[in-house]
C-alpha cells in the first residue's frame, strides 16, 4: 500500500508531500489543480519514462520518493531475488532522481537498481486506472492473482500448495510418458 510520496522539483511542484490513509484514496480537484502531476510523479518514481522536461525550471534535478508498506510474499521474493534488504517493518522506499543531463538514478531501500528492475517490482505495487486507459483487471491472468490476494494468507498458501502439486503431477506424467515410449 502506498503510504507516502514526496515530490521535489517536478514540473511546477517545488516540493510537495502526500500522506495516504489506509484503504481507498482518491485525488480530486479542479482542472489544473495538479492531480496529474502527482500521478505522473508517482509513475516516474516507479520506472516510467524519464524526460528532462519534468525537472522544474532552474533546478538541477527532480526527485520523487515513494514509501510503501508491503505484505505480499511475491514482493518480498522479488526483493530477495534482487538482493535488496527489507526489514520486519515491511517498509519499501523507492527513490528516483532525474538530473538535467538526462541521467536517472533509481534506488529501492537504498540499493541502486536498474529501471528494468524497478519496473518489475513496481508492477506488483501500483495499478493505475483512468478514463480510457488499459486496465489490468480485464486480463484473466491478473484476475486470479487479485482474487487470491483478496483471500489473504490462507488462500495464498493453499494456492501455492496447488501449484506445487500440479507441477509434481505434470513432471510425473512426462516421466511416465517417456517410460512408455521406450
Amino acid at each position: 500500500m502506498l503510504e507516502y510520496i514526496n515530490i521535489k522539483n517536478v514540473a511546477l511542484i517545488q516540493e510537495s508531500e502526500v500522506v495516504f490513509g489506509k484503504g481507498l484514496n482518491i485525488l480530486t480537484g479542479e482542472t489544473g489543480a495538479g492531480k496529474s502531476l502527482i500521478i505522473d510523479a508517482l509513475g516516474f518514481s516507479l520506472g516510467g519514462r524519464a524526460n528532462r522536461e519534468i525537472v522544474r525550471h532552474g533546478e538541477e534535478q527532480a526527485v520523487v520518493e515513494a514509501v510503501f508498506s508491503i505484505e505480499d510474499k511475491k514482493i518480498e521474493k522479488i526483493l530477495d531475488d534482487m538482493g535488496i534488504e527489507h526489514g520486519e517493518d515491511k517498509a519499501l522506499i523507492i527513490r528516483r532522481t532525474l538530473h538535467m543531463n538526462g541521467k536517472s538514478v533509481c534506488k529501492v531501500n537504498g540499493t541502486t537498481v536498474t529501471v528494468g528492475q524497478l519496473k518489475e517490482l513496481s508492477s506488483c505495487l501500483v495499478d493505475f486506472h483512468g478514463q480510457h486507459e488499459h486496465q489490468s483487471l480485464l486480463y484473466k491472468k491478473n484476475q486470479l492473482q487479485i482474487l487470491d490476494a483478496f483471500g489473504g494468507k490462507k488462500i495464498q498458501e493453499l494456492s501455492a500448495d496447488v501449484k506445487t502439486a500440479y507441477k509434481t503431477y505434470r513432471d510425473s506424467k512426462k516421466e511416465w510418458e517417456r517410460a512408455n515410449l521406450d
